[in-house]
């Protein structure tokens, strides 16, 4: 069913919440005070999700996701708002959380520490399956291959663009390798760590790519230490 709404706020996720006929509807990738098209389904408990907005009134703070993934991959929830619109609502939300859970009214200022809005993740977690690496799309487990992401620290956006690649090599098309559909790894990147091998692939979680050789590091995964496989 197709509804127009209009957006409260942003909640906890970055959802907005609108009403429609004394239902809450949650519509992702919308911004406070914006009037959306949605085609809206029953979740539980008289909750609706909108998918699919269409803008028909913008919000100010409305802009351009830097990102071309944005909205299909299920890594960012907020690159179409600007970077202190951004702030000012995770702070609302904070405050909305601790009210309403919590029950606790805090009447002082909350001071906000930030740093930079792009390439200031130290930790990604890729998704392998068939070929094809990178994060799950939004509200899906199926893989969304990528080869970059703005939010990531330097050193990961080198690793993400390496494992793209080695993800189309033939041999990540073994039956062994792509047998499960969530073969996955995640790179850590310590802030403290000077050395450049370390600080491109830390630490190895579960289960590796699948490849014999290491394709960030270039060495045999026998020879990487945490290496869980």
């Amino acid at each position: 069913m197709t509804s127009i709404v209009e957006i409260e706020k942003l909640v906890h996720g970055g959802e907005g919440l609108a009403r429609q006929d004394g239902q809450v509807v949650l519509v992702p990738y919308v911004l406070p005070g914006e009037t959306v098209s949605v085609t809206t389904g029953r979740v539980k408990n008289g909750l609706l999700r909108g998918s699919a907005p269409e803008v028909l009134v913008a919000a100010p703070e409305r802009i351009v996701p830097r990102c071309d993934y944005f909205s299909d991959c299920g890594g960012c929830h907020l690159q179409h708002a600007t970077y202190d619109f951004q702030l000012a609502q995770k702070r609302a939300i904070l405050l909305e959380t601790l009210q309403r859970i919590g029950g606790v009214r805090h009447e002082a200022e909350v001071p906000m520490l930030s740093g930079e809005p792009w390439f200031y993740r130290n930790r990604v977690q890729l998704h392998f399956e068939r070929g094809k690496s990178g994060f799950h799309r939004a509200g899906s487990h199926e893989v969304r291959p990528i080869d970059h992401c703005f939010i990531a620290s330097p050193l990961l956006v080198e690793a993400i663009a390496k494992l793209h690649d080695a993800a189309k090599r033939p041999e990540c098309a073994d039956e062994r390798v792509t047998a499960r559909p969530a073969r996955y790894l995640s790179t850590i990147v310590p802030t403290a760590c000077s050395s450049r091998r370390f600080a491109t692939l830390a630490a190895v979680r579960r289960r590796c790519c699948g490849l014999r050789r290491c394709p960030l590091v270039g060495r045999s995964r026998r020879t990487i230490g945490r290496c869980r496989r």
